[in-house]
């Protein structure tokens, strides 16, 4: 479907034609979706338990799996990193004194190798130093031994929905600022367009002034509003005619109000069409 605004509609007669069957708005009219949480929907959750505590380990399988959760076991250090690299594991359950204390390594291993996933430590010989160290580290919990299981089927369900709503909103930021670059384009591709069709623009500035100017309005001019001014008659938008002219947007504006104000014009429409009359206008 096409939409054309008349040359009658306003802003001052300009024919502009927009066709919102194109990609561009098409992009625009599709729903922001967080493209996580479907496919969370779709499995259970998988938690990678390391440890080489039977006791604590058989504890802790026997809670997650009851609560619907699927296990796998790494019994040591060295099996981890591959566990996590081979599976889909949606968070790891560490414990420190794993292979003779080398959990916190573990973490530091994991992070290095840019795995994303949230960790909930286990301890039977909890410390300040080491509950500090663990939670400098970013772990999602730090639990004594023996762990009560519900603590540890919340604490794992917690930080999977965290990692979960965090990931979405990545995504949907994602989805934004793709739809900023689109509305850019269609910004520019409109200022590119639109013109007034009345208004041919000026190849270059006449030596006694601008074709529409006398000399006694011209005098009134600086050299930098004359260069925007020049820029503005070939179809110059303020944000084209900085670039070109290397200085602010905000300087331009103030450059065309006082093109206004000493032109007596009250638009940038007015202004083009004394420019296009060639009568030199009032003084």
């Amino acid at each position: 479907m096409s939409q054309t605004v008349s040359p009658s509609s306003p802003p001052s007669g300009l024919p502009v034609t927009l066709d919102l069957s194109s990609k561009s708005f098409k992009d625009l009219e599709r729903p922001i979706d967080s493209g996580v949480s479907n496919k969370r929907e779709k499995r259970s959750l998988s938690v990678l338990i390391a440890d080489d505590d039977e006791v604590s380990l058989q504890t802790a399988r026997t809670a997650l799996a009851e609560a619907g959760i699927r296990v796998e076991i790494a019994r040591s250090a060295s099996e981890v990193p591959v566990s996590l690299a081979m599976g889909q594991h949606d968070a790891l359950v560490l414990a420190l004194e794993l292979s003779s204390n080398h959990g916190l390594l573990l973490v530091r291993d994991v992070q290095a190798r840019g795995t994303v996933i949230p960790v909930v430590v286990l301890t039977r010989s909890p410390t300040l130093d080491t509950a500090v160290e663990a939670l400098r580290l970013g772990v999602a919990d730090y639990l004594s031994k023996p762990v009560d299981p519900a603590q540890l089927v919340s604490s794992i369900i917690d930080a999977t929905e965290k990692v979960h709503a965090l990931r979405s909103l990545e995504h949907i930021a994602a989805h934004i600022s793709r739809l900023a670059t689109t509305l850019e384009r269609l910004k520019s591709r409109l200022a590119r367009d639109v013109r007034l069709p009345s208004i041919s623009p000026l190849s270059e500035p006449v030596e006694s002034g601008f074709r529409g100017l006398n000399s006694d309005q011209l005098s009134k001019l600086s050299k930098r509003e004359r260069e925007v001014l020049q820029q503005l008659a070939k179809g110059q938008q303020a944000r084209e005619i900085a670039t070109t002219l290397g200085v602010s947007t905000n300087t331009v504006r103030n450059h065309i109000r006082s093109l206004f104000v000493k032109l007596r014009v009250n638009s940038q429409v007015s202004l083009l069409a004394r420019l296009s009359s060639g009568s030199g206008g009032g003084k």
